[in-house]
């Protein structure tokens, strides 16, 4: 992902969030990553990497994680800040690459990082410094689009009432950048640029890293989810997100 496509879209990503526009994370993906944390991990040090403006950073924070987050986009660290310095949560934000992370190694107990690594053109050497910074005995969480269902080539299928059937999808084999645009205010869309690996090419990444795959999460929204966001219904047929939890062994 390019620096500057954030910089870009910042502002409007930052009203669309304070407006409450962005259904799926707060409804489903935020829900659903906190849902698949081990239990009693809870006052453990944690970094947010890709934390974006912070909200997610944010309500781990109120979790009792002592968070600290990192993004590349100078506007969105710029806005976390001030929202930690009227929230004083104990946040730590700093303005870094992913792939060059400023830690000594073993410096947290958790990673995580929602929504965010499907946005980098090298994930794989995300994952590397990830597996670097974490403490042995400790984890990695992240969350991204779905790649069986989420490729290059993709639509709903939905019948004459408007419920979805199924899911049409192609181009799943060819991989690289593509722009995905996000509705924010009603002044215009975010256009920034996503990566599409295969399943497989995630997998083999995790394994090159170093970590041990854990679990493995595809998120279904439940009845109530469904009643507060009908328009969330497609994700009862085929997942959008999927989540890994993947750990760093001791020895």
């Amino acid at each position: 992902m390019p620096k500057k496509e954030w910089d870009n879209i910042a502002d409007n990503w930052i009203r669309g969030s304070e407006l409450g526009q962005d259904i799926h994370r707060d409804f489903m993906n935020t829900p659903s990553f906190l849902k698949a944390l081990p239990e009693k991990t809870s006052g453990q040090s944690v970094i947010d990497i890709g934390c974006g403006e912070g909200t997610n950073t944010r309500i781990m924070a109120r979790l009792g994680y002592k968070m600290t987050g990192a993004d590349l986009c100078e506007k969105f660290i710029t806005y976390a800040k001030k929202k930690e310095e009227r929230d004083n949560l104990g946040i730590s934000y700093l303005m870094t690459d992913a792939a060059a992370l400023p830690f000594e190694e073993n410096s947290f107990d958790i990673a995580v990082a929602f929504m965010s690594f499907m946005d980098m053109e090298e994930p794989e050497k995300a994952l590397k410094e990830a597996f670097r910074i974490v403490k042995p005995g400790g984890f990695f969480q992240f969350s991204i689009l779905h790649p069986c269902f989420s490729p290059p080539h993709g639509r709903w299928l939905r019948n004459n009432e408007g419920l979805t059937y199924g899911r049409e999808i192609g181009k799943y084999f060819e991989r690289g950048g593509r722009t995905m645009t996000f509705s924010r205010d009603d002044s215009r869309d975010c256009g920034v640029t996503s990566y599409h690996w295969l399943l497989s090419d995630w997998l083999n990444m995790l394994v090159s890293s170093g970590f041990s795959i854990d679990a493995v999460i595809e998120p279904r929204p439940d009845e109530d989810t469904i009643r507060r966001c009908p328009h969330m219904e497609h994700c009862l047929v085929a997942p959008d997100i999927i989540i890994f939890r993947v750990k760093k062994h001791s020895g």
